[in-house]
């Protein structure tokens, strides 16, 4: 599975923090002032912060 840095990657990130309840996830500071997830070398990849995201272009509308 991947991780929230995908939707960072793919510019499409808000910085709502729907992720953020994850151990392994971060907020900081992007270059405009902005919170922006940062994934921790923690991560196991267990998909729970993409489930979160209501931008993840694969979720499916269920």
């Amino acid at each position: 599975m991947e991780n929230i840095t995908k939707i960072v990657q793919l510019g499409i990130c808000t910085g709502c923090g729907a992720c953020f309840g994850c151990k392994h996830i971060r907020p900081e500071r992007n270059s405009l002032g902005f919170d922006s997830p940062v994934v921790d070398d923690g991560c196991e990849h267990c998909g729970k912060c993409l489930a979160n995201c209501c931008f993840d272009p694969e979720a499916g509308d269920d």
